[in-house]
């Protein structure tokens, strides 16, 4: 059943599921509801362009409800969203090419109306900027990022953009007011690996060390700030052919896991005094019949007991893993078809009842139920119409 920004009841009772919340590490309780952002592609062959900006949504966490709010058109491929201070500033990265045509967005976030108020932008320092991550915590509301914070960085908050085309990530400034603070303050950079096919795609950040993930050259870069510097700290290389892309930290910061791109596969990485080691690497699924990677999204449970990963065309699943509380190794648990073309990115639900995934060619966002006590995904239950989507936030709404 396709939805056309409708309110919708996700019968999660019917589908068999447990709908206690997770335990979310002492945290306050998560609120009744929650506003979904939702960006895209607004232009390129990359996504076929088929949304006008940055889409908001009303989330119900008791029933899965979705109410549609805003369409903030005129922001140009909003490829990724990230939320700050809590939920009130919004980034987005203009996934742009050509001459270091890349930029990054802020703007002021009403969580009331939806309405996102443009701040200022900066250049991301190279070409087609795909990700963003904060040196302090995150205010995404999902909380399935590490809260991190390096205290002795020269600036109060830097945000980190990846650039994938050109290579290399830049550290920008941002100022109290969620304003970048200025090109003069945005000195610190992590530059292309001479020689090497470079395709910077995410950035991490654990105990104060900055993790860069390189799909080119399958490495993950270590960074730390050395006044307005990063200084080189090391690296962790895999195996040929992975294409790490996303990285994420469990909350003690002694395990990580990154999805390789290229092999579709999930590794499973051990911190020994800020050094990575590989412990294990687990396939998503079947090696594709067209010898293409396809792996995109990797989530941790707040509780952190699963993980999530998606794969694209032409697996098109969410692969579903259990986590030793131990030893941090992945148990395969469930693979789930995504409910459409291309899960570009998915996202638990602040209350853990729910994971939505981004099914970027087929214009749509699925839901589905989630049994926390298993892990389990059942659905989808509705899917929401919404052009080319890639990146899903969650910001609280009052």
């Amino acid at each position: 059943m396709i939805l056309s920004r409708l309110p919708f009841f996700a019968l999660a009772a019917g589908a068999g599921l447990f709908l206690s919340a997770c335990a979310g590490f002492g945290r306050p309780p998560v609120a009744a509801h929650y506003d979904l952002l939702i960006g895209g592609y607004t232009e390129g062959s990359a996504g076929a362009g088929r949304r006008r900006g940055v889409e908001v949504y009303r989330f119900d966490t008791a029933t899965g409800g979705l109410t549609f709010l805003r369409e903030n058109a005129g922001i140009r491929n909003p490829s990724w969203l990230l939320a700050h201070d809590a939920g009130r500033t919004v980034y987005t990265v203009n996934e742009l090419n050509g001459g270091g045509a890349g930029r990054v967005s802020a703007f002021r976030f009403d969580a009331v109306s939806g309405t996102l108020t443009f701040l200022n932008d900066a250049a991301s320092g190279g070409d087609d900027p795909c990700h963003l991550a904060f040196d302090g915590p995150a205010a995404s509301a999902s909380r399935d990022v590490p809260e991190c914070v390096d205290r002795q960085a020269p600036h109060a908050v830097k945000l980190y953009v990846s650039n994938y085309s050109s290579g290399g990530m830049k550290a920008l400034a941002v100022d109290v007011d969620g304003r970048f603070a200025g090109e003069g303050a945005a000195s610190a950079s992590v530059s292309v690996p001479a020689g090497a096919r470079s395709h910077m795609h995410s950035t991490a950040l654990a105990g104060g060390v900055v993790y860069v993930a390189d799909l080119g050259t399958d490495r993950i870069l270590r960074r730390r700030h050395r006044g307005p510097e990063l200084v080189d700290a090391g690296e962790c290389r895999l195996p040929a052919g992975t294409g790490p892309r996303h990285l994420v930290f469990d909350r003690s910061g002694k395990n990580a896991y990154v999805v390789g791109e290229l092999n579709d596969s999930v590794t499973h990485l051990v911190s020994t005094d800020e050094n990575l080691s590989i412990a294990a690497t687990y396939p998503l699924g079947a090696p594709s019949a067209f010898k293409k990677g396809t792996a995109a999204a990797v989530r941790l449970s707040d509780d952190g007991r699963f993980l999530y990963a998606s794969t694209r065309d032409p697996k098109n699943a969410v692969h579903v893993f259990a986590v030793d509380a131990v030893t941090g190794a992945l148990t395969d648990v469930q693979t789930i078809a995504s409910g459409g073309r291309a899960p570009r990115d998915i996202v638990l639900s602040p209350d853990g009842r729910f994971l939505l995934a981004a099914n970027q060619k087929s214009d749509g966002i699925a839901v589905f139920a989630r049994d926390p006590q298993s892990g389990r995904l059942a659905g989808p239950l509705k899917t929401l119409r919404s052009g080319s989507p890639s990146a899903l936030v969650w910001v609280a709404a009052p």
